[in-house]
Formats: structure tokens, C-alpha cells, sequence
């Protein structure tokens, strides 16, 4: 496991006593996290909006583990890609609407840091991760079904990307951010699909990138598609066809 300097430094010292306890979210793109901002915004009774939106992993970390989160969503972060995440519906909350959010990635994650944390977790975050963003709270039942049909009406999936899992104090209403976690590794374009390179000059290079493609291939744990080729990431091949090169998944 390799730590950052702010790791390294919390191995040697303390931190002050808090009692605050520690909240966990992951944060959006940006054109996302506006978007979801702005409907908030608009929806969430302006006497209780003290926060902008955002989609909460862990809801209460002891105060103590300070140090210990630090550290491990640290080495989270610098040995994982941001996470594949969709927004794949839109669901009612009785008095208010959130927006669901389907990401296996971002589950296995949080499931790791739930595994360090396992002794120490409330009831609330023991119980099953149902991954949501909330744009609309504590109105009335009318209201929310008023929005939900709003939303639902127009909606389509997306996806979104995960920049930064962030470690918060809650502060009795506005929380205070202690670090944001940005991750580290690349993401690799899964299930993209790179077509019709009309210039020629792919063909020209076919050989020679189809086996530099195989090496990263194998280096990062990828499985790789090249239309033409009969195995997912053969050495030797004269003859491929790389109209299209389609990224499987990642290791």
C-alpha cells in the first residue's frame, strides 16, 4: 500500500480531538453536480438547503477514525480509476424526489471501506446501500408527486463520472470539508468504441499498434475487441482489421 504525504504525516501525529462524526460522499462531474445543484435549488425548501447536492456513502464515521479514513480513502483513490456510475431513475422519497444512482463499481468501493469500518458503523450505514442524490426534501406529499411526474416525464439515463470521494465534519447543518479524494488512476473507455479510421493510417500502423494495444492490454488487465481477430488479444496478426477496436472492461 503506497500513502500519500498527508497519510505518511498522520502515521507520526495526531490530529486535535473532534467529536463531529465523519461523512463520506462521492463527488460528480461537474456539469452534473450544477445540474443536480441547480434542481435542488429550485425544489429543496430554502429554510433546510443548507448543503448542495450530493450522493452520501457513509452517513456517520466515528470521530476518532480520523485518521484511519484519511489513510484509506487515500489508497482507495490512488489505486482505483474513477468508478462507472448511471443515473437510472427517478424515485419518489414520500416528501421529496432523488434521483438513483446504479454503479457496481462505486458499490464494490464503498463495500471495501465498509470492510475496514465494519465494528464501528451506525445502523444506518450497516444497513443496505440504496446509492441516490436528493434534489427534493421535507414538502408536501403533493408537491413531491408533483416534481417526481415532472422529472419522470422527461427522463433518460445517463452516465456520470466519479471525480473525488470527499471526507466531510457534519457541523450540526452546513458540514465542513476535511479533504477531497481524487482519483488517481485513469479511466480506460470501456465498451468504447473507436470506428472508421478513414485516413489510412491506422492500416498502415496495423501490426505494429495491434501488438502495443496487446501489451497494454495484458499490463493493465484489460480485455480488448478488434473486429477480425479471433481472439481477444492475439500477438501475431498481419492481416487484422482495426476499423473497430471496442474496450471490454478493466482490470
Amino acid at each position: 500500500m503506497i500513502f500519500s504525504e498527508l497519510g505518511q504525516d498522520l502515521m507520526h501525529r495526531s490530529l486535535p480531538a473532534d467529536t463531529r462524526p465523519l461523512i463520506v460522499t462521492a463527488r460528480l462531474d461537474p456539469v452534473s453536480q450544477t445540474y443536480f445543484d441547480e434542481l435542488r435549488q429550485q425544489h429543496f425548501p430554502p429554510e433546510r438547503n443548507h448543503l448542495a447536492a450530493h450522493l452520501t456513502m457513509f452517513h456517520a464515521l466515528p470521530a476518532d477514525a480520523i485518521e484511519d479514513a484519511n489513510l484509506l480513502l487515500t489508497d482507495v483513490t490512488d489505486r482505483n480509476p474513477s468508478p462507472d456510475a448511471e443515473v437510472c431513475e427517478v424515485r419518489s422519497l414520500g416528501n421529496g424526489v432523488a434521483f438513483t444512482i446504479c454503479s457496481g463499481d462505486l458499490e464494490r468501493l464503498r463495500e471495501e471501506i465498509a470492510s475496514a469500518f465494519r465494528k464501528r458503523l451506525t445502523r444506518q450505514d450497516s444497513q443496505r446501500w440504496r446509492p441516490h442524490i436528493t434534489v427534493q426534501n421535507k414538502v408536501r406529499p403533493e408537491n413531491a408527486r408533483e416534481l417526481l411526474k415532472v422529472l419522470t416525464g422527461s427522463f433518460e439515463p445517463w452516465t456520470v463520472s466519479v471525480e473525488s470521494l470527499d471526507l466531510w465534519y457534519y457541523d450540526r447543518g452546513p458540514w465542513k470539508l476535511v479533504r477531497r479524494f481524487g482519483f488517481k488512476v485513469p479511466q480506460w473507455p470501456r465498451g468504447q468504441r473507436w470506428t472508421g479510421y478513414a485516413s489510412g493510417m491506422l492500416e498502415h500502423l496495423g501490426p505494429v499498434l495491434g501488438r502495443q494495444l496487446c501489451r497494454l492490454c495484458l499490463q493493465a488487465s484489460l480485455r480488448l475487441r478488434i473486429k477480425g481477430w479471433r481472439r481477444s488479444c492475439p500477438s501475431r496478426n498481419q492481416n487484422a482489421d482495426f476499423s473497430e477496436i471496442v474496450f471490454l472492461s478493466g482490470g
